[in-house]
C-alpha cells in the first residue's frame, strides 16, 4: 500500500481516515469535553477548535415526515501543520491525514485517544468501524490519460475499452463490494476526471478503499480490527498496480 516508508519511497495518498461511529448520540459531548481526553488530543493535534456543526435530522409523525436540524458541538483539532485532524463529536471520533507517515503512527495515535476517551465514557457502545485509503495516481505530462496499461492491473481497466473510441470518455468510475465474513471493504476505482462533463484530458486515477464493520463492537478489539483491514487493504493495493508502477513509487 502507499504508506510505510519501508515499502515505497513516495505515494499518492490523499486522504487516509479511520473512524468508530456510536449506537446512539453522547449528549453529554454538548456540554464539554473532559480535560483528560482534550490534554491526550492535544499531544499530537495540538491546535484546537472547537465549533458548533447543524446536523439533520428525520422525524416520522402521523401521516408525514418532518426534517429538522439540531445544534451539537464537535471538539476539532488539528496537527501543527494541518496536515491532520482529530474530529470528537457526539456521533462519532475520527481521524484524517492529509499528510500521511505511516500506519503505525495513525494508529497509536487514534488508539491513544480512544483509550482516553473509552476510560471515561465505558459504557459507549460501537455501531461502525472503518479505515480508509484514498490514493489518487495523478501524473504529468503525460500524452494519453487513458494509458494505464504499464501501471495497473488490465482488470481494473476493462470498461475503458468497452466503447470503441475512447475519445469520448468523460468518465469510468466503478464500485467493488467485497464480504469477508467479519467485515465488507468497499473498493472504489477509476477515473473519476476533475473536467468531467468534458472528455477526460488529465491523467488521474482513484484508487479508493475502505474496510468496515457495522455492528455493536467492543472497543477493546479496535486496534485488532484496524490492523486487520489494514492488512487486507495492503494485499488488494498489491493487486491492483504492476511491478512498473512500483518501480515509479520507488523512484
Amino acid at each position: 500500500m502507499l504508506d510505510d516508508p519501508g515499502i515505497y519511497k513516495k505515494n499518492y495518498l490523499t486522504n487516509v481516515i479511520a473512524r468508530i461511529d456510536f449506537v446512539s448520540p453522547l449528549t453529554d459531548l454538548n456540554s464539554g469535553l473532559p480535560s483528560e481526553i482534550s490534554k491526550t488530543a492535544l499531544i499530537n493535534f495540538p491546535i484546537a477548535e472547537p465549533q458548533k456543526v447543524l446536523r439533520k435530522e428525520l422525524q416520522i409523525a402521523p401521516k408525514e415526515l418532518k426534517q429538522r436540524e439540531k445544534e451539537y458541538m464537535q471538539w476539532t483539532f488539528h496537527g501543527k501543520d494541518r496536515e491532520k485532524k482529530l474530529e470528537i463529536s457526539p456521533t462519532a471520533i475520527l481521524v484524517e491525514y492529509t499528510g500521511y507517515v505511516s500506519y503505525e503512527k495513525m494508529r497509536d495515535q487514534f488508539i491513544e485517544v480512544l483509550q482516553a476517551f473509552f476510560s471515561i465514557y465505558k459504557d459507549v457502545v460501537c455501531s461502525r468501524i472503518g479505515l480508509r485509503y484514498i490514493n489518487n495516481i495523478a501524473l504529468e505530462n503525460e500524452s494519453d490519460p487513458l494509458d494505464w496499461e504499464d501501471l495497473l492491473n488490465e482488470k481494473l481497466l476493462s470498461a475503458l475499452a468497452f466503447y470503441p473510441d475512447n475519445q469520448f470518455l468523460a468518465r469510468s468510475f466503478h464500485n467493488l463490494e467485497l464480504n469477508f465474513g467479519e467485515y465488507n471493504l468497499r473498493y472504489q476505482f477509476g477515473i473519476i476526471n476533475p473536467d468531467y462533463p468534458a472528455v477526460i484530458k488529465q491523467k488521474s486515477f482513484i484508487l479508493d478503499m475502505d474496510a468496515y464493520y457495522r455492528g455493536n463492537l467492543d472497543h477493546n478489539n479496535i486496534g485488532e480490527n484496524l490492523d486487520e483491514y489494514h492488512d487486507r487493504i495492503q494485499e488488494i493495493f498489491e493487486m491492483s498496480i504492476t511491478p512498473k508502477m512500483k518501480e515509479l513509487l520507488n523512484e
